[in-house]
């Protein structure tokens, strides 16, 4: 991404607009003057002409050179050697001759009636003479130029403040949500003049901020809630669990069982919510993936997979140390392999984990329809995105090619 301020690039367009203009006018200017140069001289030839004609209507003959501009001829043999092949013997009209060696005339014909009858006549008037020369010409137009770069300076530095004064509320802005963590109005520490736009978004952004400081106030306020309060009740519980284990009724045992289980799940759960609620700079675990660690985050769900006729794998390509909180990461697999076995009804669930990535494979339903008997089909893959979010990682699920599906997360954050 380009970060260049807006300033500078609005700098550059108007610097390149500007040089193209100028350049641009002063062709115009120099091909304007050129052709009203060559439009006047030969407009003035036409008005004088029938007057210098009338030597010839009068009875003169030959060539008459009226002035050290304009020569007559009356007849076309008469005419300039270099002028000939340009026109005619029968042609009357205007034209403007240019040579080689810079020579530039106007030329008049025109039928008029003489002493010897009718004939056409030529009045030719070198205009190169009085025509502003090259040097001067290219004088004139440096002076357009530079004058005109001059004020289109000045003018960009008025453009370039105006543009520094719009901008500078913005950058402040930006430099002021940047380096507060207050959460306080940032309308004291915005500089430069301030404009309906920038107010406006000064106003927004204010308002987005309390938004947001309330949301973060009742979430810290529920993370407490939830550290404290809900374990109370959690413990209470795991205390009369304690004590109707006490008994000799099996029917209390296996119920015991189930109530101790759900405990474990909900105690888990809440100690998931917290890590991902918790502020990521001040965790600095790590855990180690290797065949005894895997064991034991999938040796709860051999229930579960033995409950649903599944056969659960798992191969560790390698051994590799990981930058995570090790029940976030056992959570993570948890999830996806739990998710795995309520899909697959008497079928195969393959874990593979690489330094690079860890894949779930099943052979189940696939991603079109619901697990059997599993409500946790949401929430699961939630939390396990939840987590991929904080570690940087990327969590993909997809159907396989003949049937089931494969999740895949794959791990940034690793050291080997």
């Amino acid at each position: 991404m380009n970060n260049i301020p807006i300033s500078k690039r609005i700098r550059k367009i108007y610097i390149l607009g500007a040089t193209v203009l100028l350049f641009f006018y002063t062709i115009v200017f120099n091909t304007a003057l050129l052709f009203t140069e060559d439009s006047t001289n030969l407009e003035r030839l036409k008005v004088v002409a029938p007057f210098l004609f009338q030597h010839y209507q009068q009875g003169e003959t030959g060539v008459i050179q009226i002035d050290p501009l304009v020569t007559l001829y009356d007849s076309f043999d008469s005419l300039p050697n270099r002028v000939k092949p340009r026109i005619n013997a029968q042609w009357t009209g205007e034209y403007n001759l240019f040579f080689e060696d810079d020579t530039e005339l106007n030329m008049l014909a025109q039928l008029i009636n003489t002493p010897s009858g009718n004939k056409v006549v030529y009045a030719i008037e070198q205009i190169d003479l009085i025509e502003v020369n090259e040097i001067n010409l290219a004088v004139t137009e440096s002076i357009i130029f530079l004058s005109g770069l001059v004020i289109l300076l000045i003018i960009a530095r008025f453009i370039l403040n105006t543009i520094q004064e719009v901008t500078q509320p913005f950058t402040s802005l930006a430099q002021a949500l940047e380096n507060d963590v207050t959460f306080n109005s940032l309308t004291p520490k915005i500089t430069g003049q301030a404009t309906f736009e920038s107010t406006l978004t000064l106003d927004a952004v204010n308002q987005y901020r309390s938004r947001i400081h309330k949301a973060m106030i009742r979430e810290q306020s529920f993370t407490r809630y939830v550290s404290h309060e809900l374990r109370t009740p959690m413990t209470v519980i795991q205390g009369c669990v304690s004590l109707l284990r006490k008994t000799d009724d099996s029917t209390t045992a296996k119920q015991c069982d189930r109530i101790a289980k759900a405990l474990k799940d909900m105690e888990t759960l809440t100690r998931t919510f917290l890590m991902l609620a918790r502020s990521k700079d001040i965790e600095h675990s790590a855990v180690t993936i290797n065949d005894a660690s895997i064991d034991e985050s999938l040796a709860p769900l051999q229930f579960i997979a033995t409950a649903n006729n599944v056969e659960l794998e798992r191969q560790v390509l390698a051994e590799f140390e990981l930058q995570a909180e090790p029940l976030l990461v056992s959570v993570l697999l948890q999830n996806i392999v739990t998710n795995a076995i309520n899909s697959s009804d008497e079928g195969n669930v393959s874990v593979f984990i690489a330094p690079d990535k860890l894949e779930v494979v099943d052979n189940g339903v696939g991603l079109n329809a619901k697990p059997r008997g599993y409500e946790g089909f949401g929430i699961g893959l939630q939390i396990v995105e939840d987590i991929c979010l904080r570690y940087d990682w990327k969590f993909k699920i997809k159907n396989n090619t003949s049937k089931g599906c494969t999740a895949t997360v794959y791990l940034s954050n690793k050291s080997n």
